[in-house]
């Protein structure tokens, strides 16, 4: 059940809870006149009939305690107007506040936004590699050069012969590196530059033949020379004899042909009887490298 109190001001009473004066600290706020006093000082110990004032069944209502902050002066009590001749005036935006320090001309300089950043980090930052790590470059350089060099080698090996062709300057170092691996330089073998041109084919009698072609080398370097595959056929192109003539057959003292050079073929052919039963009436020549 509240307890009740009474305001020293207007003598009305009011119920108060004590949990609330605790809370508080004693103090309330009148409902009516607003005074604020110590709820606990007027406490009453039964209800009267307020001879100087009605009984009002409420509660009364407590103040929030206010702390002054400090150094800040308490607002006047009494209310004041804009138009009171008594209010301070405002001093301008530009006028100098007696006491206020100036403030700071500060040179503002911006950061610039091209910074380089190839700049080398400080000294304290920089990395000196130790010896270990000067050892370890060295080696991987060494072997990544002994492993290039061994790719070119071995690529001048598989193609000495179209380096010797293109670059006659070079023939030296290859006749000394086939020299520790046991190979020789030959002409290029270009199946494509070798052409066959003004091929004729007889009989001159019995089982004798006559066969007469020109190869020409229509590269600009020198290639080696080709065996030739003579083919006679029957009168449906079916093959029924072939030979193979191999440059030496052909009458060849060099192995290679120059660039742009003509090789003129002329050579008898004999059959024995018996070997060509069918009779011959065609023939085809055809140009290849073992």
């Amino acid at each position: 059940m509240g307890a009740v109190t009474r305001c020293p001001q207007c003598k009305t009473c009011f119920r108060v809870v004590p949990d609330q004066l605790r809370i508080s600290e004693g103090w309330v706020r009148c409902g009516r006149c607003g005074e604020v006093f110590d709820g606990a000082l007027h406490m009453l110990a039964s209800q009267p009939d307020a001879p100087g004032g009605a009984y009002i069944e409420q509660q009364a209502t407590l103040p929030a305690r206010q702390m002054p902050a400090a150094g800040v002066q308490p607002m006047a009590s009494h209310p004041f107007h804009a138009s009171d001749p008594s209010l301070p005036s405002v001093p301008d935006a530009g006028a100098v506040i007696p006491g206020a320090e100036p403030a700071l001309d500060v040179d503002w300089e911006p950061l610039p936004l091209d910074m380089d950043d190839d700049d080398p980090p400080p000294s304290f930052l920089q990395h000196r590699p130790s010896a270990k790590t000067w050892m370890y470059h060295v080696v991987w350089g060494l072997v990544s050069l002994l492993a290039t060099g061994g790719l070119l080698a071995q690529g001048a090996y598989w193609e000495r012969d179209n380096l010797a062709s293109h670059w006659p300057a070079s023939r030296t170092a290859l006749r000394a590196l086939c020299s520790v691996l046991a190979c020789q330089i030959d002409a290029p073998r270009r199946i494509d530059a070798v052409v066959i041109e003004s091929a004729a084919f007889m009989r001159t009698g019995g089982g004798d033949f006559h066969l007469g072609f020109t190869v020409r080398n229509t590269a600009a370097t020198e290639v080696a020379r080709t065996h030739i595959e003579l083919t006679l056929t029957d009168h449906a192109d079916t093959p029924v004899l072939r030979r193979v003539l191999t440059p030496q057959d052909m009458g060849a003292t060099v192995a290679a042909m120059a660039a742009h050079a003509e090789w003129a073929v002329s050579l008898g052919l004999r059959v024995e009887p018996g070997v060509l039963d069918i009779p011959v009436s065609g023939y085809r020549l055809e140009a290849f490298y073992l």
